[in-house]
């Protein structure tokens, strides 16, 4: 998984202690990888769910489906 997949999220984090709605209303839904943080969990950009421009959250690798990779 690299920077600029898109994948989709297929699965909320049982390790989740807040914002779970908000995962919750990602599943099944595709985003781009944004980067990645010091834990190795992907960032994505959700603002398309929450209507707030650039909003990225942290989910694990494990939580998500490669889409496609990035464009060349």
């Amino acid at each position: 998984m690299s920077v600029g997949d898109r994948v989709r999220v297929v699965r909320v984090s049982p390790h989740l202690r807040e914002e779970i709605a908000l995962y919750e209303k990602c599943v099944g839904k595709t985003f781009a990888v944004e980067g990645f943080d010091g834990d190795g969990w992907v960032e994505i950009d959700v603002g398309s769910v929450t209507g707030r421009p650039f909003e990225l959250i942290t989910i694990e690798p494990e939580c998500l489906e490669i889409v496609s990779g990035a464009a060349a």
